[in-house]
């Protein structure tokens, strides 16, 4: 993550000591913005140490803003995508319903249970969900697979990174994988 604290020559030097001690092959960063990536990226050429060859952003269908600066920076630079959160936190299983959030959810539990609040509950992302509910079903799959299937059509992201907290729940997201989204679905996903 950014650490506005250290200077980024400092951080590209610090991984290219890991690189050249043979510890780490690659180096990424998570959660750059597209102005932070391209910096650092100038900098690892001005100062001939290892560049960023990933970055693992949040997307998923109800957060797209990499799309615009971020994406087309790696396209163009040979950046793998990696990313994290492509059902929004379980948002996109669509078994969650208005008013507060389950207990012993993502949502209610643990430090980070505040921060998937104020990223998805509210009454625009569960809207959003409900729309998308007739969308899997009319394609046949349930919505994490269209989720994760609509992420990896992005001809951009190299992988992404999956989750679950019970062994039940990866078989629809491993799905995935061999989902091919119909040209006029993923133009429907993508408005």
């Amino acid at each position: 993550m950014p650490d506005p604290q250290t200077p980024i020559d400092e951080s590209l030097r610090a991984l290219d000591d890991v690189v050249r001690a043979g510890k780490a092959r690659h180096v990424g960063c998570s959660n750059f913005h597209a102005w932070q990536v391209a910096r650092a990226l100038g900098r690892s050429e001005v100062l001939g140490t290892a560049r960023f060859d990933s970055v693992q952003p949040r997307y998923s269908l109800l957060f797209r803003e990499f799309e615009r600066e971020l994406f087309p920076l790696c396209a163009e630079e040979g950046v793998g995508v990696i990313p994290f959160n492509p059902i929004a936190g379980g948002m996109l299983s669509g078994k969650h319903r208005p008013g507060p959030p389950p207990e012993g959810s993502r949502f209610t539990l643990g430090s980070s249970a505040r921060l998937y609040q104020e990223r998805y509950w509210n009454d625009r992302m569960l809207a959003t969900v409900e729309q998308l509910k007739p969308l899997a079903a009319e394609a046949g799959m349930e919505l994490v697979t269209l989720a994760v299937a609509w992420v990896l059509a992005n001809p951009v992201i190299s992988s992404a990174i999956i989750g679950a907290s019970r062994p039940e729940q990866l078989a629809p997201t491993l799905k995935a994988v061999d989902a091919a989204l119909a040209p006029d679905l993923k133009a429907r996903l993508d408005e």
